[in-house]
């Protein structure tokens, strides 16, 4: 019975710890979570084209990045993100370990698009525009 609840605590404090961290962006931004096996991965390179191309829509729809790797992993700013947290997210949101994982977090923490291939610009926009959240906030920016 011990271990249960000894099982039991660690598995909720573990799922806490992830949604402690995304919980930061809940309703405030949408999260981009790019998995790749390493940063030379091709499809992470063409999916990181791709953002950066479009970097001025990105920031209009609140849309922030992480990218995990095996070995290291990096948030929205930049900078290198806790392995641990990194592998919880993996364990959580990739976890066939595909080499190449594209995961669309809405605001509302829900997970809204999952994909092994790179994600197309206009496909990713069209569902983000699609939202009734991010229609309220367009209404909102043209002044209806």
């Amino acid at each position: 019975m011990r271990s249960v609840l000894v099982i039991s605590s660690f598995l909720l404090s573990y799922s806490s710890s992830i949604s402690q961290s995304l919980r930061q962006h809940q309703w405030e931004d949408r999260v981009i979570l790019i998995f790749a096996n390493s940063e030379n991965n091709e499809r992470l390179q063409e999916q990181l084209q791709l953002l950066q191309v479009n970097e001025a829509e990105l920031k209009d729809r609140d849309l922030v990045t992480y990218q995990v790797f095996d070995q290291k992993a990096f948030g929205p700013d930049g900078d290198s993100i806790k392995m641990k947290w990194a592998d919880q997210l993996r364990s959580r949101y990739n976890k066939d370990e595909n080499p190449f994982f594209f995961i669309l977090i809405g605001k509302d923490g829900g997970v809204k698009l999952r994909s092994d291939q790179v994600v197309g610009m206009e496909k990713l926009f069209a569902l983000i525009d699609g939202m009734p959240m991010r229609r309220a906030e367009m209404r909102k920016k043209d002044g209806k």
